[in-house]
């Protein structure tokens, strides 16, 4: 009896312990916009939360986009070399500070919602996956 509670409390803490917050924090985006290390970004699939701007317009195509956030990405050398590929990325409480060069110029207008966010390998439906 002991160890049937015993096995009991255990996998009741386990199940407990998990980080949960990874569940809704993954995503498949792509690039709207980059410049210098400032990025909009679009959610493909996957969810951040769902703390995602609407109706975005694009200072440089004019196209509106929807699912879009701002983020800060100096050092970031995980990403496609191709632009319009997809790749992963969760949301974190901080962004990571970088030591690389970067240069001084400014998107000319950015999304009202802003992420800290980092690159990971690839998503799966109940979290992130390294």
């Amino acid at each position: 009896m002991k160890r049937i509670i015993g096995c009991a409390l255990v996998a009741l803490l386990a199940l407990t312990s998990c980080d949960k917050a990874d569940i809704s924090n993954c995503a498949e985006v792509k690039i709207v916009e980059q410049i210098c290390g400032q990025y909009v970004l679009q959610v493909v699939s996957g969810n951040l939360d769902g703390k995602l701007t609407d109706g975005w317009k694009s200072a440089y195509d004019e196209k509106v986009y929807d699912n879009v956030f701002f983020t800060y990405m100096p050092c970031e050398s995980n990403l496609p070399d191709d632009p319009s590929e997809t790749f992963f990325v969760k949301a974190v409480a901080e962004r990571e500070e970088g030591n690389c060069a970067v240069c001084l110029a400014l998107l000319a207008s950015r999304p009202e919602t802003s992420i800290a966010i980092e690159v990971v390998p690839f998503c799966e439906s109940n979290g992130v996956v390294d």
